[in-house]
Formats: C-alpha cells, sequence, structure tokens
C-alpha cells in the first residue's frame, strides 16, 4: 500500500510571529508500519528560529531500518537563541541574584541590575547582542509643562533595594522622596 504525501502551511501569531509549517513525506513502497511517532525535537537553531522535527524509525519487509521525518515547522519569535560557546543555545527569561545585584545572561542581551537603584554611574548595565553598551539610570519623577517650556523634579531617586520577583522581574520599592512609588524592571528574551 502506497501512502500519498501531503503539505500545509499555516501562519499564526503568538507572542510576536509564529509560522508553522507541517509537512509529510511519501513512505516507500513494501513498508511496513513507521515506530511509535516521537516528540518533536529541534533539529536546528538561529536567533530568531528553532526548526522542529519528529523523525521516526520506519522498517521494511526486509527488517532495514531508515529514519523518516514525518513533520517538521518552524518557530519564528525575536530572540528565541543567543550564542553560548560558539552553538546557538535556547534563551531564558531568567534573572539570577549576583553578589552585587542581580543579572540576566542567559539571552542576547545581558543586563545586569545593581543592587541599589540609586547607584552612582547608573543601576542598569546593557550589553546589546552587537557588543553596544548601555547604562542606565532613573534619577526621579519629574514634571514638563509643554505649554510654558518649564520643569520641576517632583520626587528625587533615593536609595533602594531591588528584588527579584518571579523569574524575569526586578523592582526597586519605595523608590523616590517623597512619593510612594517602586521602579519594576522586565526581562524577556527579545525585548528589555
Amino acid at each position: 500500500m502506497k501512502t500519498t504525501g501531503f503539505s500545509l502551511l499555516l501562519g499564526c501569531l503568538l507572542q510576536g510571529s509564529l509560522a508553522i509549517q507541517l509537512a509529510a513525506q511519501t513512505l516507500p513502497p513494501n513498508t511496513n508500519t513507521p515506530s511509535p511517532s516521537a516528540a518533536p525535537t529541534i533539529v536546528r537553531r538561529s536567533a530568531n528560529e528553532r526548526l522542529w522535527a519528529r523523525i521516526t524509525s520506519v522498517t521494511n519487509d526486509l527488517g532495514q531500518v531508515t529514519l523518516a521525518t514525518n513533520a517538521a515547522y518552524t518557530e519564528v519569535g525575536s530572540g528565541l537563541c543567543y550564542v553560548k560557546d560558539g552553538q546557538w543555545t535556547d534563551a531564558v527569561e531568567q534573572i539570577d541574584i549576583v553578589a552585587d545585584g542581580a543579572a540576566a545572561t542567559q539571552a542576547a542581551s545581558t543586563v545586569h541590575f545593581a543592587g541599589n537603584a540609586n547607584t552612582a554611574g547608573g543601576a542598569i548595565h546593557m550589553v546589546a547582542p552587537d557588543g553596544s553598551i548601555f547604562d542606565s539610570r532613573v534619577y526621579g519623577l519629574g514634571y514638563w509643562d509643554s505649554a510654558s517650556g518649564t520643569n520641576f523634579l517632583i520626587a528625587p531617586l533615593q536609595d533602594c533595594a531591588g528584588t527579584v520577583m518571579g523569574d524575569n522581574i526586578v523592582l526597586y520599592t519605595n523608590a523616590f522622596k517623597g512619593l510612594l512609588a517602586d521602579i519594576e524592571y522586565t526581562f524577556t528574551k527579545s525585548v528589555f
């Protein structure tokens, strides 16, 4: 019995773009049923995509075993993988506590969060995938009147400790003098 092949292309949006391509191969004649389907595994990675495939073994009437790709799809999304030790590795939205604060190091961009938001030179140190370095800090909350062109400081930044919340959020509580407000940073694979 000869099995016919089919092809289906499906595009959809899930937290960015996700394109799925399913493809089935025609089994050769005189072939027994393929082994039970294995779970899809990642067979190729790049910065913004992963190729998933379901590979099964097929035994013909002579007992010869061959591998067949029964289905494959490409997952597409910003920052899915990053290079670690010369190999593409899956990015992880994880902030870990380090000696002087916290750090997110398992993605294309790395970010260091100082233990205190009121750190001279910047509480945030980010290295972009191209090696560009960005240091930043909040100086306070201000008001700017567009009609008159004047501005003034409502609440300056004060010393405040950061806390890692969940896997990918750093929260600096009670960050301003004279105003009850926090600073929250969220780290994701593609954006900070």
